[in-house]
């Protein structure tokens, strides 16, 4: 695999020590683009850890003691970087998507599946980062010309996709992915949850109404505070979730 020098940090979660040297030495033999800064039996000394270290990804246990897998991703509510689930137990599966692991791999690891996944990773993580650069670019590029002239970018099936924010109706949720309407009907999905889309969205006038939607302020019709719904333009009509409701307000 070669992806241009990136060179991608991961840690390595699992209580069993011989779990751990096995993961380590397929990673070092078949991923040598991939750097395993630190390995961790504790889940709770890697939570130290990541307080003053950024990685890229996390191989994470899901059945430890004191702390497993899932509840040490609840204790990672902001995090930046990608987790794979590696277990012994298919069982996980389900909530491993809806905690929004990356992927999710079965021991004993086939090397083959861990390229896969790692290379899959790396082209997420390049792409998103391109992302970033481009966004800065766009966004010095218009302050220095005191222009209204704004797109973002998102990840879409290996693609970099850009939108004029002003052309954006809203946003809904698809599970780890979503999808940018610029109408009733047209839209597209990006490779972003809706969680990561709130936060690209953070400095312009969008606003998240509900745990399926985010809506752009500058496209409302009409909001009905009694039934708690929200009218857009093209007769989009969208619910406004009970706890939304003030931080709207607060907004318009």
């Amino acid at each position: 695999m070669q992806f241009n020098f990136f060179t991608m940090k991961v840690i390595l979660i699992d209580d069993e020590l011989n779990a751990l040297k096995s993961l380590a030495w397929e990673i070092q033999t078949f991923c040598p683009e991939v750097e395993v800064v630190e390995q961790f039996v504790k889940p709770s000394d890697a939570l130290h850890f990541l307080k003053n270290h950024e990685i890229d990804l996390i191989f994470l246990d899901i059945e430890m003691p004191g702390m497993n897998g899932f509840q040490f991703i609840d204790n990672c509510p902001h995090r930046n970087f990608k987790v794979v689930i590696t277990t012994a137990y298919d069982q996980y599966a389900i909530q491993a998507i809806k905690l929004q692991a990356f992927d999710y791999l079965l021991k004993p690891i086939d090397s083959d599946d861990l390229k896969t996944c790692i290379e899959k990773v790396c082209i997420e993580i390049k792409a998103e980062k391109s992302s970033l650069q481009f966004e800065k670019i766009l966004t010095d590029f218009s302050q220095k010309n005191n222009s209204s002239f704004q797109k973002i970018s998102f990840n879409a099936d290996g693609k970099l996709l850009f939108f004029n924010l002003n052309d954006i109706l809203y946003f809904k949720s698809e599970g780890n992915y979503s999808y940018i309407y610029s109408n009733k009907t047209q839209k597209k999905l990006i490779n972003h949850n809706l969680k990561s889309v709130e936060e690209k969205l953070m400095d312009y006038p969008f606003s998240r109404i509900h745990n399926s939607f985010i809506i752009n302020l500058s496209k409302i019709v009409e909001f009905n505070k009694a039934e708690q719904y929200i009218v857009l333009e093209h007769e989009v009509i969208l619910p406004v979730s009970r706890n939304k409701k003030e931080e709207l307000l607060n907004k318009l």
